[in-house]
């Protein structure tokens, strides 16, 4: 009787486990490839697009330079890291600034706040960044923003988890989505680690810890 009555306590205990288990799982990860196949036809026309138009938003006269942005993906707002600094020719300025920088940056209608400290000199930058509204990538708003051919080369960056803010290459014009569990890319000319610091009950990003690194080949090109 004694070890029918242990067994019986072993299975419901192992089942109490089990139903533990499944409340904190988080949900799958959303098709987006999929979700971005009834989108296309909402692309932005190639004039307006972020990433080849010539839209006027705030800080994207830098596309182009060799510098790279923290950007929101559902808005394109976004912060440029301006490690490499250019006169008004557009011709890159090659002498020591002297000091450090500090900005922060606050997106419109709750979106990404960013603190950045700088150092220009050395080629590094780090940011704290809170996510705000940009937790989720909302792609119905994505495509508002950018052109057929640049939506598509976005979307193939897709898997996994991808949060709803990014680095946005500007010298390429290519967008690098933050993901869940990639620590570490490269951007052009740049090494980027990021490092995901406070996440909610539902596993959604809150806080990420980010570092720009001005990594340019040793030698020649590739």
């Amino acid at each position: 009787m004694k070890t029918h009555r242990m067994a019986g306590m072993t299975l419901s205990v192992l089942m109490f486990i089990g139903m533990v288990g499944c409340g904190q799982k988080k949900e799958d990860a959303p098709d987006y490839r999929a979700e971005a196949e009834a989108l296309y036809q909402s692309c932005a026309a190639k004039e307006d697009c972020y990433l080849c138009g010539n839209n006027s938003a705030e800080y994207w006269e830098h596309l182009g330079e060799n510098n790279v942005g923290i950007v929101s993906l559902n808005n394109f707002q976004m912060m440029p890291v301006l490690i490499n600094r250019y006169d008004d020719a557009g011709k890159l300025i090659e002498e020591n600034t002297g000091c450090l920088e500090s900005r922060r940056f606050t997106g419109d209608e709750d979106g990404f706040l960013v603190d950045l400290r700088m150092d220009a000199d050395r080629g590094i930058a780090d940011a704290e960044l809170t996510f705000n509204k940009d937790q989720q990538l909302r792609l119905e708003s994505t495509v508002q923003h950018l052109c057929e051919e640049h939506f598509r080369e976005l979307v193939a960056e897709l898997y996994g988890n991808p949060y709803g803010v990014g680095i946005v290459s500007l010298e390429s014009a290519r967008v690098y989505p933050f993901k869940e569990h990639i620590i570490a890319f490269q951007a052009g000319d740049y090494s980027i680690h990021c490092d995901l610091r406070e996440e909610d009950r539902d596993g959604n990003p809150l806080k990420m810890s980010i570092y720009v690194v001005y990594t340019p080949l040793r030698y020649g090109s590739d």
